[in-house]
């Protein structure tokens, strides 16, 4: 019997590749909530170029309502993270949690 993995909340940050990160998707994508890192605004990143590195090619392929992605920062301008949730109503409450600023500072005691 092929057992899957699941979790509430995966943060997938590791091994930057393409097909190391879809095989990290692949065994965890049953869990509520899966964070990629690396999500890049531009083709390349630092020498990172999106069909080899990052989950873009990833994302591209979900549907538009199963995600939400990171606001800009300051610190690195053209990288993203990517919320993924088959739970729409957790994917919003997330959205309404990460675009108020009071919440965060709150949250995080800023």
């Amino acid at each position: 019997m092929d057992k899957k993995n699941k979790a509430d909340f995966v943060w997938l940050d590791g091994d930057h590749r393409l097909e190391s990160i879809r095989k990290d998707y692949e065994a965890l994508k049953e869990s509520k909530v899966i964070v990629f890192d690396d999500y890049y605004t531009t083709k390349e990143h630092s020498g990172f170029h999106i069909n080899e590195y990052g989950c873009n090619k990833i994302i591209e392929k979900f549907d538009k309502d199963k995600i939400l992605i990171s606001s800009v920062t300051k610190k690195f301008p053209n990288v993203r993270i990517v919320f993924w949730s088959k739970d729409k109503l957790l994917k919003n409450e997330l959205k309404n949690f990460l675009s108020d600023k009071e919440k965060i500072k709150s949250y995080f005691s800023i």
